[in-house]
């Protein structure tokens, strides 16, 4: 599946991950709220999607950063080529 919005990217990254929502809530906010989130119904706070990617995915926000750039060139890269 295509992911752009970096919300998505962190959805992607939580299936590659094997982690329920629950779980990626646990502590941080609600499944409903997550879903909103994924949705695009609502913005999550910098400080909850730091939390998801470092607590949750067990990530440094510059990794995640990194592999979000190289997932938005992949995806441009099969654009151009078809």
């Amino acid at each position: 599946m295509m992911y752009i919005s970096m919300i998505g990217y962190l959805d992607s990254v939580r299936h590659q991950k094997n982690l329920t929502v629950e779980k990626m809530c646990d502590g941080i906010t609600n499944p409903k709220q997550y879903y909103k989130f994924i949705n695009g119904l609502s913005d999550p706070s910098i400080n909850k999607f730091e939390m998801f990617v470092t607590l949750k995915l067990e990530m440094k926000m510059s990794e995640f950063f990194i592999l979000y750039e190289d997932h938005l060139e992949n995806i441009v890269s099969k654009l151009v080529t078809g």
